[in-house]
């Protein structure tokens, strides 16, 4: 893992597109990539969103970090109306999806 390499995908990526599609949503579940990315995401957030975390719990997951958050979640998931499900990683990708009900 190149750990200066994820901090710009995060930075240059991640960061914008998150403030770019978090208007008016009622949560945002992140990858549990480590505590310095979930950090640094927090802290660039336009306002406080509802952005829970497990990595203290169980640390990286990998691909399944988000499915477990939300199932941790499920009673916050299920009364919101919009969330933002986002995934990065080591592939230096990144993938956004917004759902509405």
């Amino acid at each position: 893992m190149n750990g200066p390499a994820i901090i710009s995908l995060i930075t240059t990526y991640v960061i914008p597109e998150l403030k770019e599609h978090s208007r008016n949503v009622d949560g945002i579940y992140l990858h549990q990539a480590g505590k310095i990315a979930l950090n640094l995401i927090k802290e660039n957030l336009y306002k406080d969103y509802f952005v829970p975390t497990n990595f203290e719990k169980y640390g990286n997951l990998v691909s399944t970090s988000i499915p477990v958050l939300l199932k941790e979640n499920l009673k916050k998931f299920n009364k919101s109306k919009k969330i933002l499900i986002c995934g990065f990683g080591v592939g230096l990708s990144m993938s956004l999806l917004k759902l509405e009900k």
